[in-house]
């Protein structure tokens, strides 16, 4: 079993090798690291015995890091997860004095956000992460959050009988929606984006700087047939960095005309925006003014349930 698993490893290193020679890139085997993320029948076995045994090029790991990121062979952000979650902790508790002592609101809130909210945002723009990952972040630093008010996410409501007995009492809490507009703060979906356009527009600026980047994020190999974009849009299997690339813009343009405008103008196809072909677009795409993802969080009302019962019974 080991045998035809370590060939079958060999043999892909083999073909990477071949791949980049026609490009003058150089495969060095003594730094190799691969990550083996095998399936079917006996799966877990040959897992095993690959990271037991190895192979005669480079190293069987069960993470590596590459563009940022720590890889895993579970394809999981865990290994970049739990150190964030750690960092906002340990932030907050080496604060615990200060959250007791009283401060100015403004005092208050710029040490949270300085110490223990960004903990979470270092380097974020940099990967890739699920809707559950960043919920996971949230609950983290809105749990903190709350520890911080000091009681005031909570409120006692209690009714009096006319001869001045308490007859009813209950504890109101803010939800976490709550929580995080009080600290005038965004979830992590809103202020990562509104980080990694800032970002996209740096590259804009400056894209001679920043062709590594933008070839590693969303170009591909001469040997990879298939296609990133298909019709101006990102293919089914195309790379996690294209699709965020595009599923943050379109959310960018649903709350800004000018971006809206520069959409319609190349077609829907972002990638242009790093063209000098399209010099004007790519100008424009520069001067907008990030902030208003996060405004718009904040300016956005849920409305009452009543409004909706009233909606509905309009349409019956």
């Amino acid at each position: 079993m080991h045998n035809k698993t370590r060939k079958a490893v060999e043999e892909s290193q083999d073909r990477l090798s071949k791949h980049l020679e026609p490009h003058e890139i150089v495969l060095n085997v003594n730094k190799l690291e691969t990550i083996p993320t095998l399936t079917g029948q006996s799966s877990r076995q040959a897992t095993r015995e690959l990271y037991t045994r190895g192979t005669e090029q480079g190293e069987i790991k069960r993470t590596a890091r590459y563009l940022g990121p720590m890889l895993s062979h579970e394809n999981a952000m865990s290994n970049e997860l739990k150190p964030r979650k750690s960092f906002m902790i340990v932030a907050f508790e080496r604060l615990s004095g200060f959250w007791k002592e009283r401060h100015s609101w403004e005092t208050t809130k710029l040490v949270f956000q300085s110490n223990v909210f960004t903990s979470g945002l270092s380097a974020h723009e940099c990967f890739k992460w699920s809707n559950e990952e960043l919920k996971s972040m949230d609950k983290c630093w809105i749990r903190l959050a709350r520890r911080a008010m000091a009681g005031k996410a909570t409120t006692k409501i209690t009714l009096k009988d006319n001869e001045g007995e308490e007859v009813y009492s209950a504890t109101k809490t803010m939800s976490n929606e709550q929580v995080v507009k009080y600290w005038g703060l965004c979830p992590y979906t809103i202020d990562g984006r509104c980080r990694r356009v800032n970002w996209y527009q740096r590259w804009c600026k400056y894209p001679a700087e920043h062709q590594q980047i933008l070839g590693a994020m969303f170009g591909a190999f001469a040997w990879e047939l298939r296609p990133q974009l298909v019709g101006g849009v990102p293919a089914q299997k195309a790379h996690p960095w294209l699709k965020q690339l595009y599923n943050d813009l379109n959310e960018f343009a649903l709350i800004s005309p000018e971006l809206d405008d520069i959409k319609e103008r190349i077609n829907g196809n972002y990638t242009k925006l790093f063209d000098e072909k399209h010099e004007d677009e790519t100008r424009q795409f520069v001067l907008l003014d990030v902030k208003i993802i996060r405004r718009a969080y904040h300016t956005v009302k849920t409305p009452p349930p009543s409004s909706l019962t009233e909606k509905k019974e309009e349409q019956t």
